[in-house]
């Protein structure tokens, strides 16, 4: 031994992620809202599980993604959901619960989970989930960059996404509105890798 801590079992799942997203292979993770669940799609043989923020929300509240949902109930049944599977657990961060000073609260939080990867939403508060009709403004690109920021700052191995980031078939909720077609009015890749 080199006298380096052994990591603990949220970072391995973490690392392995990481390894595949570098891989280029397309990984599926279907998505959750509870640890029976999440169960369930270790068992099937998937490579991660994806927890869903309208899922939670319907499942512990019984109401749409609207943002009622706070950081600390989500963390504390992420923590739930992770601790009962060995796969990936990557999770609906929503906004980060506020400005880049709560971003970096929320990558914390989830890293304390057991977490592997969060994904940020540019939506403005009150938020409203992509799969509910209404208008979704969005927050400007120097306010969603500051958010990333933080929680790259923030994370010591989490692994993070900007909804502003490429995502194959499926346009973010500002290039959706956006006279510059998705792909062009999208930064580079922003899979936030500590590597």
């Amino acid at each position: 031994m080199n006298g380096e801590a052994k990591p603990g079992p949220a970072a391995s799942v973490r690392q392995r992620l990481r390894e595949r997203l570098t891989s280029g292979a397309m990984i599926v993770a279907p998505g959750i809202y509870d640890a029976f669940g999440a169960r369930f799609v270790e068992q099937v043989g998937f490579e991660a599980v994806y927890m869903t923020g309208n899922g939670v929300s319907a499942s512990l509240l019984g109401r749409p993604d609207v943002g009622l949902v706070d950081l600390t109930l989500i963390a504390s049944h992420a923590h739930r959901v992770a601790a009962c599977v060995d796969i990936p657990l990557i999770c609906d961060a929503d906004t980060g619960y506020g400005n880049a000073v709560n971003v970096r609260r929320t990558v914390e939080e989830f890293e304390a989970a057991g977490v592997a990867a969060i994904h940020l939403e540019d939506q403005v508060a009150p938020k409203r989930c992509g799969h509910l009709p209404g208008s979704r403004p969005v927050v400007s690109m120097a306010e969603h960059v500051g958010k990333v920021e933080a929680a790259v700052a923030a994370r010591r191995d989490l692994i993070s996404s900007s909804s502003r980031a490429p995502m194959p078939r499926r346009a973010t909720d500002s290039t959706r509105r956006s006279a510059v077609p998705g792909p062009v009015a999208r930064p580079a890749p922003t899979w936030f890798s500590s590597n």
